[in-house]
């Protein structure tokens, strides 16, 4: 069976048949290229391909404000919705979670049509959580989305099979016959990985999700910036975005840091620590489901586990985070300072207040961007690659996504990794163009002449057919040749 390997799509709330138009915040545009792949997989290997989707099939946290005000206004909602929900989204609650699915799916019924018709046609298909679809880990929102899949089979004799054909995993996919390794890889990014993973519940409140720094940032933040810019997500990364928009128009930009200041602090406080007892509750239940997924894999729990401590640690307990932290409450504190010397000489001698905020925000972001740039440091996955390596001895593909960059490196001991791309549009920060070389990459895994042959493909829209993906040596390798 061939392994078809993709990541990064980024569904959300996708189409409105009734206008026609397209969500603000919607990154997928390419359903029909989608059901073309799934056909020319068929076409090529009937009835024996294995569809993976590493992480970000959704992308739960963009179906957010206007859609739920829409709700809470007809009065359609068979829960609660909170005022912060109201303007945010809703919460990473099962059912709330399932009406974002139901939302999805309706915007997107091509897609789901074609998962639909290649798994009726006897292929496979596995899904693998990653940060943006987190709300995966409810059974309840697995369950509906079989649902949603096989409601689009005509033959009444096929839906009962589609379960059988779909499997989820919350971390990772590992094919020993296959010598394949496949997750995500968000677990690596500091603003993005979960401390305990493979159970992100609170333990007080059982019927929400704990969510990562850069979950947040995304859901009170950064979808304010993207409805106002549709593609503000699709530049990569976001601090480029933030620095294009900053660039641009100076006064706007300040005004939105401003404006969703609350929230952002809201988002940090919320993104923090658990205490000591919830660590001890939610870390016995993480390592029960550890134990199970290591069981299902063939792989031994020291294994795994020693493969799951490569984990970032989360943000919010980082050296960065304090400094960025401390550093924020003083330019806080020294700016109230300095707006009430504003207000004394706009009262007593009458000047503008605008010839002093504008300056005043731009040197603020200018300090916290000099802090983060000084402090940041860049993920260096040669020792995750050569754990990962290292436990699973006969592993020879290794294949992560999240970072929306295709990738191909040489992993010491024969072994490749590789990262996937992503399937959203993706664009360059002034020009804002299509870079069809980061667009529809996949992983493709099958046999040729009696051997396995696993590489970086890319699905050309226009011929109907795959293509290597071509990328260039680093600079730094190419200059060491030169």
């Amino acid at each position: 069976m061939n392994l078809i390997i993709i990541s990064d799509l980024h569904l959300s709330a996708g189409l409105n048949e009734e206008t026609r138009k397209y969500s603000r915040n919607e990154d997928f545009f390419f359903d029909n290229e989608f059901d073309d792949f799934l056909k020319y997989h068929q076409r090529e290997n009937p009835g024996n391909n294995h569809l993976i989707i590493n992480g970000d099939l959704f992308d739960f946290l963009q179906v957010n404000g206007p859609l739920t005000q829409e709700l809470k206004r007809t009065g359609g909602a068979t829960f609660s919705i909170s005022d912060r929900e109201e303007k945010y989204g809703l919460g990473t609650e099962s059912e709330k979670t399932c009406w974002k699915l139901d939302r999805i799916v309706n915007g997107h019924k091509v897609f789901f049509k074609a998962l639909a018709r290649f798994l009726s046609e006897e292929n496979r298909l596995s899904i693998i959580s990653g940060n943006h679809d987190i709300e995966l880990h409810w059974p309840d929102v697995q369950t509906a989305l079989i649902d949603h899949i096989a409601g689009f089979v005509s033959d009444e004799a096929i839906p009962s099979k589609i379960e059988a054909r779909v499997t989820f995993y919350p971390w990772f996919y590992y094919n020993k016959n296959r010598k394949t390794y496949v997750e995500h890889g968000s677990q690596y990014d500091p603003f993005n990985s979960f401390e305990y993973l493979l159970w992100p519940v609170y333990a007080k409140d059982t019927d929400r999700l704990w969510l990562p720094f850069g979950s947040f940032f995304v859901r009170y933040f950064f979808n304010k910036l993207e409805y106002r810019n549709p593609f503000a997500d699709n530049i990569k990364p976001a601090i480029d975005y933030m620095n294009w928009a900053f660039k641009k128009d100076k006064p706007q930009f300040i005004r939105s840091i401003f404006k969703h200041f609350s929230a952002a602090l809201g988002i940090y406080l919320k993104a923090g620590d658990f205490s000591k007892d919830e660590k001890e509750t939610i870390g016995r239940r993480n390592d029960e489901k550890l134990s199970i997924e290591a069981t299902k894999a063939g792989l031994k729990p020291e294994v795994v586990t020693k493969i799951y401590d490569q984990r970032a640690a989360p943000f919010t307990r980082s050296k960065l985070s304090v400094t960025l932290y401390y550093s924020g409450t003083l330019l806080v504190i020294a700016a109230i300072i300095l707006a009430l010397g504003i207000g004394f000489l706009w009262y007593t001698y009458g000047v503008s207040p605008t010839t002093f905020i504008i300056p005043l925000g731009l040197l603020m972001i200018r300090v916290l961007q000099g802090i983060w740039t000084k402090n940041r440091k860049q993920v260096d996955l040669k020792p995750i690659l050569s754990t990962i390596k290292e436990q699973l001895e006969d592993v020879e593909v290794i294949v992560f996504g999240h970072t929306h960059d295709p990738k191909i490196e040489k992993v010491p001991g024969n072994c490749w990794h590789f990262n996937i791309g992503t399937w959203t549009t993706v664009f360059s920060e002034e020009e804002r163009l299509i870079r069809e070389a980061k667009q529809f990459g996949f992983v493709w895994i099958r046999q040729v002449d009696g051997k396995q042959h696993a590489n970086l493909y890319q699905w050309n829209r226009n011929l109907r057919k795959p293509e290597k993906l071509m990328l260039l040596e680093p600079e730094d390798k190419a200059l060491e040749r030169s």
